[in-house]
């Protein structure tokens, strides 16, 4: 899952926290790959990608103690991005989908 970034800038966090907890508890059979990506349609000295990095720190502990679950920073770049910041463009997603895949990977090695 990644997403969530629009609604961590309009103060739902806490809304977003409860859904999630909600969710993985309920799915304790499937494993979940969790991130909030960084936004770049807003000016850098705006407080929102700030909040998106408290955000995933805060998940990563909320939910630290699921085996099923990991917190995955994409780390992605403003190279990922259409113009206008905020969706992937093709390199970006390819870059996403290698990442992640390489993460399952290691999810399933370790099981």
């Amino acid at each position: 899952m990644c997403g969530g970034s629009i609604n961590i800038a309009r103060n739902n966090s806490k809304k977003g926290f409860h859904s999630l907890n909600h969710f993985v508890n309920k799915i304790s059979n499937t494993n979940v790959i969790l991130d909030a990506p960084n936004r770049y349609d807003l000016a850098a000295f705006l407080c929102v990608n700030e909040e998106v990095k408290v955000f995933n720190s805060r998940l990563y502990k909320l939910l630290k103690i699921q085996k099923h679950v990991q917190i995955k920073n994409m780390g992605t770049y403003r190279e990922h991005y259409i113009t206008h910041g905020l969706h992937m463009n093709r390199s970006g997603k390819d870059w996403s989908v290698h990442n992640l895949a390489r993460l399952i990977k290691k999810i399933f090695l370790l099981n």
